[in-house]
């Protein structure tokens, strides 16, 4: 059940139609989240310098959208009722711990760009398919 498909390196992430949850906010905002993911991807692919004011201005959209998300995406969840709010909640948890240690460590000069990337491509992939498990459930 992957999500992504290759078109080229690096991988672009799609939103397939199978994976959306007929809630129009909270599927714009994964496809746009996929879409910020792969500029990111992109950006890292053509220039790994740490300066980039390229990858730090995606970067911060990816923040900002994900914390609007997240705040759209929680009533969502509390009406769905599959998906119990403690799981949601520390899933969530744990996605912004990773990245307050990524920025932290930013701060010090140890950037792991791929391994952002990779990242984030796993954890929104996994956290929209989850969603769209749990938001199929609740309609049989």
């Amino acid at each position: 059940m992957n999500m992504a498909t290759q078109a080229a390196a690096p991988e672009r992430l799609i939103l397939k139609p199978e994976y959306c949850l007929g809630h129009p906010v909270l599927d714009q905002q994964h496809a746009e989240l996929l879409k910020l993911i792969n500029q990111l991807s992109e950006c890292i692919e053509k220039d790994n310098s740490d300066e980039s004011e390229e990858f730090h201005s995606i970067l911060n959209d990816l923040m900002d959208l994900t914390k609007a998300h997240f705040y759209s995406e929680e009533s969502f969840v509390g009406r769905q009722g599959s998906l119990p709010a403690s799981k949601y909640q520390a899933s969530c948890e744990e996605y912004e711990e990773r990245m307050t240690h990524f920025l932290f460590s930013a701060t010090f000069g140890i950037v792991d760009k791929s391994g952002l990337a990779q990242y984030l491509s796993g954890w929104w992939l996994q956290h929209i398919q989850d969603m769209a498990m749990q938001a199929a459930r609740n309609k049989s």
